[in-house]
């Protein structure tokens, strides 16, 4: 007799070696028997569609174990899509650094020249109609200076730099609001951002976008598989976000008109990663 039958176990009860053998491919294991089939039972439970065949002329039981026949269900068939989206805005707020910087043999001068300079820089901004809360000092720093004559070291002074921040809404008066500050001893200006005051607004409307963008990606793959698409996404992946514009570093340098500053539009940017069931 096949120890195997289809998707069957075999049992056989044998008196003679006081044991329940259990077929699995070419060997058997070898159940210790107290005398009592249903101990068998207790180590293997067996629902009841479990066959029990006697055979008197060979004394001995074939118990056939049936696997339950379960209705396969499959596991959820998901596909994932990435969406983008990009919004041009125009900026409402920029962002100015203003440096002054002086340098002399004496620190002291060094440093009454800069605030001198610095101080008629602000009163022409506060003058100009920005107001104080938006003027900020970002840094200020003492740097000793040396020249190298013949290979030596030689102590040329000190320097002293001073930068402030100034943000303003009108925009338009970029250019004007540079000159003004060059004109009143500002001779480094740099670090000018165009941003936008709602950004998180507008990233919001953005990242909405390209979480469409990506259903209708996974629509047409469904369509082209001819498949049902769950449109609920079962996960929702953010990936990345689109900075301020940030304008070049340079030199402010004398000019006859004023220095043209254009803000152009901002690219705001989301990025997502989803899953759809289908």
């Amino acid at each position: 007799m096949k120890n195997t039958i289809g998707r069957h176990r075999i049992f056989r009860f044998s008196e003679k070696l006081g044991a329940i053998e259990q077929s699995s491919g070419s060997s058997l294991l070898k159940l210790p028997y107290r005398g009592v089939l249903s101990l068998a039972f207790a180590i293997y439970p067996i629902p009841s569609h479990i066959i029990i065949i006697r055979k008197e002329s060979e004394r001995r039981y074939n118990m056939y174990y049936s696997y339950a026949e379960q209705h396969r269900q499959d596991s959820p068939r998901v596909m994932t899509a990435n969406g983008e989206a990009s919004l041009l805005v125009k900026p409402d707020i920029v962002s100015i650094q203003l440096e002054v910087m002086t340098e002399n043999k004496s620190l002291s001068q060094a440093q009454q020249e800069n605030a001198y300079k610095m101080n008629r820089v602000i009163q022409s901004l506060l003058q100009a109609g920005i107001p104080g809360e938006n003027i900020q000092t970002s840094a200020y720093n003492i740097t000793p200076k040396y020249d190298y004559i013949d290979g030596k070291q030689v102590f040329r002074g000190y320097e002293v730099t001073n930068t402030i921040t100034v943000k303003m809404k009108d925009i338009d008066q970029t250019g004007r609001i540079i000159d003004l500050a060059v004109n009143n001893g500002v001779n480094h200006v740099s670090n000018i951002q165009f941003t936008i005051d709602n950004q998180q607004e507008i990233y919001q409307q953005a990242l909405s976008n390209a979480l469409k963008n990506a259903l209708a990606k996974a629509q047409t793959i469904a369509n082209t598989l001819n498949v049902n698409l769950d449109a609920a996404p079962i996960k929702v992946v953010e990936k990345s976000s689109e900075p301020p514009h940030t304008f070049q570093t340079f030199t402010a340098a004398e000019s006859t008109g004023t220095t043209p500053i254009e803000p152009g539009q901002i690219m705001i940017r989301a990025s997502v990663e989803a899953q759809f069931r289908y």
